[in-house]
């Protein structure tokens, strides 16, 4: 019973080490694949234009093109798993019709469900600007998945910014934002 024991534990040991090996070599892959995205977590460099996507707003179910050409738009990466997206909503909201009233496009890019943005933004303003995507979609502007996260986009579709919502390009756009309504009510 000794050896059998033994055996027995050889194999034990070795099917460990089989799986071991076969995870480290998947993590190898994943470090590999996502490397070029670490440092780039835009979907294009700065003045390129952003990729066409289709998607479906909220309160339809049509498939259309999400439309970003003809005025300048923001696009913005939300989470209802991102306690920071949660503390953003209020300030999203407050400029919302602040950018209506400058020609600004506001959407919301989702890849969750209907009934979880909707729980998520609670009755807000923002739901009609809401845009679900496929997974490939999402990355194809967000490769990284980041939240909260916005991309500035110029009314030719060219990307001009991007980064976390309460990054100081943020902060200094919802200064613009709220100056431009402050300029337009002294003229």
């Amino acid at each position: 019973m000794g050896m059998e024991l033994v055996y027995i534990v050889l194999v034990i040991l070795c099917l460990i080490s089989a799986i071991n090996f076969k995870l480290t070599l998947n993590l190898l892959k994943i470090i590999r694949d996502s490397s070029s995205t670490i440092d780039e977590i835009s979907p294009v460099h700065i003045g390129e234009k952003v990729p066409d996507i289709k998607g479906r707003r909220i309160s339809s179910n049509d498939y259309e093109g999400l439309n970003i050409t003809g005025a300048p738009s923001v696009l913005l990466f939300v989470s209802s798993q991102c306690p920071k997206c949660q503390e953003k909503i209020p300030q999203i909201e407050y400029l919302h019709p602040l950018m209506r009233e400058l020609g600004i496009c506001i959407s919301i890019i989702s890849k969750e469900s209907t009934v979880i943005m909707k729980s998520f933004l609670n009755n807000s303003i923002l739901l009609d600007n809401v845009w679900f995507v496929s997974n490939k979609n999402y990355k194809k502007l967000n490769p990284t998945f980041a939240s909260p996260f916005y991309l500035f986009i110029s009314h030719e579709a060219k990307l001009q910014a991007y980064g976390f919502i309460g990054d100081s390009d943020w902060e200094s756009f919802a200064e613009q934002v709220k100056g431009g309504r402050d300029s337009e009510a002294v003229a």
